[in-house]
């Protein structure tokens, strides 16, 4: 779950943000902006591969 954990480990963290103990975060959201500015994206191309196995009289 990641950054969500500390909501688990972090007595502190709960006292803080005013929450119960053994609150439970079923999602969350991150904002912010980016640290270094964007370069222009690659264009994302998209592989698959397919692995075919027939079996026949599998009786």
């Amino acid at each position: 779950m990641g950054f969500l954990t500390a909501f688990s480990e972090d007595k502190e963290l709960l006292n803080e943000l005013q929450l119960p103990e053994g609150f439970v975060p079923v999602s969350g959201i991150e904002l912010g902006y980016p640290a270094e500015t964007l370069t222009q994206e690659k264009e994302l191309t998209q592989t698959i591969k397919i692995s075919r196995k027939i079996r026949h009289n599998l009786f």
